[in-house]
């Protein structure tokens, strides 16, 4: 897959921004649903994450 990049998300415990260890691109993005899904920021926190909490970084 070309222009690979890598989303991100910010914790809604202590909003620290962080790589959500999930890689695509914009378009398969669009067509994907990582709702529901459960990350863990560096702080250890756990949030469940939606589509709209991801983000790619330029």
């Amino acid at each position: 897959m070309a222009n690979m990049s890598k989303l991100f998300v910010k914790c809604k415990s202590c909003n620290v921004e962080f790589w959500s260890a999930i890689r695509c691109n914009k378009q398969r993005f669009a067509k994907l649903d990582f709702g529901g899904n459960q990350v863990r920021c560096p702080n250890g926190h756990k949030n469940r994450c939606e589509m709209k909490d991801f983000y790619f970084k330029d």
